[in-house]
């Protein structure tokens, strides 16, 4: 077998299987903005029109996605917090700065002496 003859099958190897689906920008977008909902790559694919195995090449964007939908969640709830909204602000309080509604077993809670005159 000559050399050029073994490069020609090399080629036709590589274009075995299925092509690669490649989303257009349109369709990129619209995987970025589902994923920001925090859908599924069940439904992902489901509204896209392929399979989930084709996600797979677009994980990148699904976590981008997702990251820029808990970014945008933590901003709504931090507006109705400073709204003053009393359920958010105990639960973003809660959240972010580990209070809680238990009292802690520290000097705080610890009974005072009684002075005696």
């Amino acid at each position: 077998m000559s050399k050029n003859e073994n490069d020609s099958m090399l080629e036709e190897k590589s274009k075995a299987g299925r092509p690669k689906h490649k989303f257009t920008s349109e369709e990129t977008e619209m995987v970025k903005r589902l994923s920001e909902l925090f859908c599924s790559q069940e439904e992902i694919a489901y509204a896209m029109g392929c399979s989930r195995s084709v996600l797979r090449n677009y994980t990148d964007l699904i976590a981008e996605g997702k990251a820029q939908g808990r970014v945008k969640l933590r901003r709504a709830q931090m507006a109705k917090a400073l709204e003053g909204n009393p359920t958010m602000l105990i639960w973003m309080g809660k959240q972010l700065l580990q209070q809680s509604d238990q009292p802690t077993d520290g000097d705080d809670t610890m009974v005072l002496p009684w002075e005696s005159k």
